[in-house]
């Protein structure tokens, strides 16, 4: 049994992928807890290496087609800010840094973690943090691993990185020397594995606010049509949010009002009654209650802004997560299913997740060019260039498969010789003259229908339509003559 245990372990060691330490014991526990709590995940094998890249991933047990979820997450087990600000042994935390707090939810999510990892098999989400892999990237690549990349601007961002990390840390860390919490036990590398974690996994594009959702989390990416959503009881989908307001009572209770507007046929709804109290130990958010007779006109002014805090509630929303393929997406029974974190470019997917696409069809590569001083008719073709909207130093996005005309007609600039310049300078007086005659025409057009108010306005649609075809046209053919 040892042997076969050991055997076992060194299986699991060859997978680079944070997963190392995740027993099998571990997994299993996972996948009972987020059944016990009504996850809805059987349509999916997991954890599963039969993947196409070999590492931990979700194999689909059945076919599945455009629009079905593949999975459903119950609300009570998404972690997200109004959950964490509802936690009574991190409010004077929040309270003593509200203002930067505020700024991101992120950090209140990961000040949150740090919180529950350190209650251990006490804290609810237990079972999930146990399963969660190592987080990496190319931020713990030595500085020779870096530069083999031949990415400066890549490597000067993942250099630049642990800095700001500690910047942001140092404020966390003031935050809850002032609340009165241990701060030894709240270290850096608890942050930066909390931090980590959550640029690497958390959902939010589609939602309210970030959140971490367990179970979606698991999916691994690739460039599909994929779509999340939060189901509402009643049918409506939370998809689209325009505004978000987070505001702290002037009493030290923590209130939380979120606005969500959405489709114009579900109409504008939101949300209150975000509970003072959570119970991390049970996952179960009870209702807590304010101060009644304090501040009684900031809160009237406060109203519209600020949730009431008095009523007991014992959800926040009461929903489900759900994740699905979309468009010609689907999955046959046997294949990998995954979600799409967005159309991210290589060097994104390598900063933030530790991984990139062999055949990447967002990938993209930033090139910096410079106009040499030392060209001649250098002044000339300064001017040139911002006539075309353009600079001596530039950075240009190459994407795959698309010409970038912009940096075709820099290269072409660089290179031309004096008699050049001198033609496209008198190419160019000839197009600004006549775009700026045109113009003087149209203006005239318009004094006449103002002082004739029997015109209608209609009467300058054609004049303005002619106008502007001869522009681009004049425009375009300068342009032509210019890159050739």
């Amino acid at each position: 049994m040892a042997a076969l245990a050991m055997s076992v372990a060194q299986e699991r060691e060859q997978y680079d992928d944070g997963t190392e330490v995740v027993t099998e014991e571990r997994e299993f526990a996972f996948l009972q807890w987020l059944r016990e709590n009504g996850a809805m995940i059987d349509k999916l094998e997991w954890p599963s290496r039969a993947t196409t890249s070999g590492v931990r991933g979700t194999v689909a047990l059945q076919d599945i087609e455009s629009g079905e979820p593949m999975l459903e997450i119950p609300q009570k087990m998404i972690i997200y800010p109004a959950v964490c600000l509802a936690c009574e042994a991190l409010q004077p935390v929040y309270h003593a840094r509200w203002r930067f707090f505020q700024s991101d939810d992120d950090l209140i999510i990961a000040v949150f973690l740090m919180h529950e990892r350190l209650q251990g098999k006490d804290s609810f989400w237990f079972p999930y943090l146990e399963v969660l892999p190592t987080p990496g990237g190319i931020g713990e690549w030595s500085h020779e691993e870096q530069l083999e990349l031949q990415d400066r601007d890549l490597v000067a961002e993942a250099r630049r990185r642990p800095g700001a990390l500690k910047r942001l840390y140092s404020q966390v860390q003031e935050a809850i020397e002032l609340s009165g919490l241990y701060p030894a036990q709240y270290s850096f590398e608890l942050f930066k594995w909390a931090w980590m974690v959550i640029q690497s996994r958390a959902f939010g594009r589609r939602l309210p606010w970030t959140a971490m959702v367990p179970f979606a989390d698991c999916l691994n990416h690739n460039n599909v049509q994929v779509k999340y959503a939060l189901a509402m009881h009643g049918g409506r989908n939370h998809s689209n949010v325009e505004e978000r307001k987070v505001s702290l009572k002037s009493n030290g209770d923590l209130c939380v009002a979120i606005e969500r507007k959405v489709d114009e046929a579900v109409g504008l709804e939101t949300v209150q009654g975000i509970p003072r109290h959570i119970d991390t130990s049970r996952g179960v958010v009870q209702g807590g209650k304010g101060d009644e007779n304090e501040n009684e006109n900031e809160e009237e002014e406060e109203h519209e802004d600020v949730a009431d805090a008095n009523e007991d509630t014992e959800h926040v929303f009461e929903g489900k997560f759900q994740l699905f393929p979309t468009g010609k997406n689907r999955y046959a029974k046997g294949e990998e299913a995954f979600n799409s974190y967005g159309r991210r470019s290589n060097s994104f997917l390598l900063l933030e997740y530790g991984f990139c696409l062999e055949n990447n069809e967002w990938d993209s590569y930033k090139l910096t060019v410079r106009l040499d001083p030392e060209v001649v008719e250098y002044e000339a073709k300064c001017a040139l260039l911002r006539d075309l909207g353009l600079t001596r130093f530039k950075s240009f996005r190459l994407e795959r498969g698309k010409l970038q005309e912009d940096l075709l007609a820099f290269m072409r600039l660089s290179v031309l010789d004096a008699g050049g310049v001198r033609a496209l300078l008198a190419s160019a007086d000839i197009a600004a003259r006549l775009a700026f005659k045109l113009f003087f025409v149209l203006l005239l057009l318009v004094l006449f229908v103002m002082q004739n108010q029997e015109l209608h306005v209609a009467a300058l649609v054609v004049p303005a339509v002619v106008f502007f075809q001869v522009v681009v046209v004049a425009y375009y053919m300068y342009f032509v003559r210019f890159v050739r």
